[in-house]
């Protein structure tokens, strides 16, 4: 489970309710809890709302692969 998902669940809120305090869809509040890169102004909001840091939600974040398309 990741860092973020174990604090929203201590913090006894609901991926909705974590999603309307921070300003993002429940779909990215999920995809930014299973490793996907917020943004900074969510992770920012994030940050705020449970005390994980910036760096650390960029940490988890996991590395997008190169499209083919840009070689």
């Amino acid at each position: 489970m990741s860092d973020l998902r174990t604090r929203r669940k201590e913090l006894g809120l609901t991926l909705a309710q974590l999603a309307a305090k921070v300003g993002v869809s429940e779909g990215q509040l999920s995809r930014i809890e299973r490793g996907g890169k917020p943004s900074l102004s969510s992770a920012l909001a994030i940050e705020r709302e449970t005390g994980i840091s910036v760096g650390a939600l960029v940490r988890n974040a996991t590395p997008r692969q190169a499209s083919s398309e840009a070689a």
